[in-house]
């Protein structure tokens, strides 16, 4: 069996200029290979950026095996006409606020909740600044004719959600990747959305099965279902860890209106209207 490790492209280093940033990134991840198969995987935004890093990594001499497109975000050119509301900092807020509330407003007043969120956790001032850099990233993001013709595994999930739809996943990502990777082996996760697919015991089972194809190596049926005896638990913790965040939210602000203001002044006339 060949030995397997991860690497982690991280946002930390990004300071403004995009192709610095992806240049510098793939010359990292090149320089830790010691002679494995690379596979690329990118989740959301990063499943956007990975055609980027496949034409860095190939610069540096370092050849891609395989793909693997989870749930991918689609460029901000493809939604802007579609969503236009969108912005950063809506996004941003957006993206938090599904952790801690049961539906997010349409018209999020995207500083306030911020405001709000950042008081009572902390902890999220990491997290909102790591997708703020990301947006910018994605800012520099064009998708065109993947340069990969090789295995490429396209994993979308099928269930709507008020935050992601139009933006990331689901069928919007298939209309949008699929073309672009011809040969990918495209599949879809019964019953998960867009935040919930990667703890997804089919998501672990698919990519765990691409790999061992791509790598030619059997697998254990005995392993396989350990894993997905964990997976299975780790989406109960995560399920667990936001309803207490949701718990801790509600009994600061479960009465608390966090649309824009424009829109709680008309939500109000409509009130008295009644």
């Amino acid at each position: 069996h060949e030995h397997t490790r991860t690497h982690a492209v991280t946002v930390d280093s990004y300071a403004g200029d995009f192709g610095a940033w992806l240049s510098a990134e793939a010359a990292r991840a090149a320089a830790a290979r010691t002679g494995e198969r690379l596979v690329l995987l990118g989740y959301s935004a990063g499943g956007t950026l990975v055609q980027a890093f496949h034409q860095q990594l190939e610069a540096c001499g370092c050849p891609v095996a395989a793909v693997i497109l989870m749930d991918p975000a689609l460029a901000r050119a493809d939604y802007r006409g579609t969503r236009p509301e969108v912005s950063h900092a809506s996004v941003a807020s957006s993206f938090m606020a599904n952790s801690v509330m049961d539906e997010v407003p349409e018209h999020l007043d995207a500083p306030r909740v911020r405001a709000a969120m950042l008081d009572l956790f902390p902890s999220y001032r990491s997290r909102f600044e790591a997708i703020d850099k990301m947006q910018c990233i994605m800012d520099g993001c064009e998708l065109h004719a993947a340069p990969h013709g090789g295995p490429c595994l396209l994993l979308l999930s099928t269930e709507a959600h008020p935050v992601f739809d139009g933006l990331a996943g689901g069928a919007p990502a298939e209309a949008r990747f699929a073309p672009l990777f011809p040969s990918a082996l495209v599949q879809r996760v019964p019953g998960s959305a867009h935040d919930t697919i990667p703890f997804f015991a089919d998501t672990g089972h698919a990519v765990v099965l691409f790999l061992a194809a791509v790598a030619g190596v059997p697998l254990r049926l005995d392993a396989l279902l350990r894993g997905r005896a964990r997976f299975a638990e780790t989406r109960l913790a995560m399920e667990g860890a936001r309803l207490a965040f949701r718990k801790v939210w509600a009994a600061r602000y479960a009465t608390d209106d966090f649309r824009r203001s424009e829109e709680r002044r008309v939500g109000k006339e409509c009130r008295s209207r009644w």
